[in-house]
């Protein structure tokens, strides 16, 4: 008999998702699949589709209603970014860190399949998105500056993560 696994849940219990806050977010692929791109020892060259996925993100980002995207990186199978929320004095946030990832997920998925029948995109197997998605609030400007940082770092860690596997 197998042992039973509960998930942690994602969110921060009792915090408020659309009062002003930075929250670093990632997002994966179904089964981790790669399909945005790829690493190599140059760096991280994104596909169309990748280029595509950051572009969807990117219109996320809305100065005027109070949602600012800070550092973000899309890999081969998933994508980080900071959101911050709130960030417009006069403007109560009127989305949430859900609402924003469930929005970018659906705009994501919906253009999809005219890009692999229009742009050569890789089809996904079964789901092209894990079902939710991983966060963590940052609550200082050291942390802020930490989370841009392996942000940033993330190609790197995954050029030295290959070479680690080869080696073995």
């Amino acid at each position: 008999m197998h042992e039973r696994r509960f998930k942690q849940p994602l969110r921060y219990k009792g915090h408020d998702y659309r009062a002003p806050c930075s929250v670093h977010v990632t997002i994966c692929t179904h089964r981790r699949q790669s399909l945005f791109g790829e690493i190599a020892s140059g760096g991280l060259v994104l596909s169309d589709a990748g280029c595509f996925v950051e572009t969807a993100l990117l219109q996320l980002h809305r100065p005027e209603s109070g949602i600012e995207i800070d550092t973000h990186i899309i890999m081969p199978d998933h994508l980080h970014v900071i959101f911050h929320l709130g960030t417009h004095p006069e403007v109560i946030p009127t989305s949430s860190i859900p609402d924003l990832v469930r929005i970018f997920k659906m705009r994501v998925l919906k253009f999809w399949p005219q890009g692999i029948r229009n742009r050569g995109w890789s089809r996904y197997e079964t789901h092209l998105w894990q079902p939710s998605f991983y966060d963590t609030l940052i609550r200082t400007p050291q942390h802020l500056e930490t989370t841009r940082l392996y942000i940033m770092e993330n190609p790197a860690r995954w050029i030295e993560r290959l070479s680690s596997d080869d080696r073995l």
